[in-house]
């Protein structure tokens, strides 16, 4: 029985990466793995779940605010001068969070957001 789940799940997220937008997104998200992994659940939960518009766009939205809130700490983060090399880190860091909008805004009718 479990291995048969397993199997289904398996399957379903074989599916879902079918659908994953064009490959220069899905290599900077797996720049991060963390990045790559919330952008693949929240992938899976907009379409599991039938979602209304409104409720799609308040998502887009709160993801896009946080995002902001990640991007403007990577920022602190690489100019504090700890004689680490954060900034190295920073571009990549810009890039998930553009390509991550370009998803949320393709989830749904680009005039939403």
């Amino acid at each position: 029985m479990s291995l048969s789940c397993t199997l289904m799940s398996l399957k379903k997220t074989f599916m879902y990466i079918h659908l994953i937008p064009p490959s220069p997104v899905v290599v900077l998200m797996f720049s991060d793995f963390l990045s790559f992994f919330a952008y693949l659940t929240l992938f899976y939960v907009i379409h599991d779940i039938c979602l209304s518009i409104y409720l799609i766009t308040l998502i887009k939205v709160s993801m896009i605010v946080l995002c902001y809130c990640y991007c403007f700490v990577c920022v602190a983060a690489a100019d504090e001068d700890d004689g680490d090399d954060d900034y190295l880190f920073l571009p990549v860091h810009i890039l998930n969070f553009y390509c991550f909008v370009l998803f949320l805004n393709s989830l749904t009718d680009n005039r939403v957001l």
